[in-house]
């Protein structure tokens, strides 16, 4: 069963909506968005330590206090179903 998430660029003003497979729920989401060719930041091999593959989940556009300040290699896949993801530099 397809499950979808919805990423969008601050920078390019883009919005893709992304196709996830069940074999792609445990993976982390850096993980995930580097195989379908997205370029995610990172100097630490997904250790959680460099900060630079951080992403905002909920509302990101209107300043909702709900918005969460996420790392996509400490994240999998299946926590972010159905929600809209934003990464401020792609």
């Amino acid at each position: 069963m397809l499950q979808k998430i919805t990423l969008k660029g601050k920078a390019s003003q883009r919005s893709y909506e992304l196709e996830a497979h069940e074999g792609d729920l445990e993976k982390d989401l850096l993980s995930f968005l580097r195989s379908l060719s997205f370029p995610v930041a990172s100097s630490c091999s997904g250790a959680g330590q460099c900060r630079k593959c951080v992403f905002y989940s909920g509302d990101f556009y209107s300043g909702d206090s709900e918005t969460r300040q996420l790392l996509s290699c400490q994240v999998k896949v299946k926590q972010v179903l159905g929600e809209v993801i934003v990464f401020g530099y792609l």
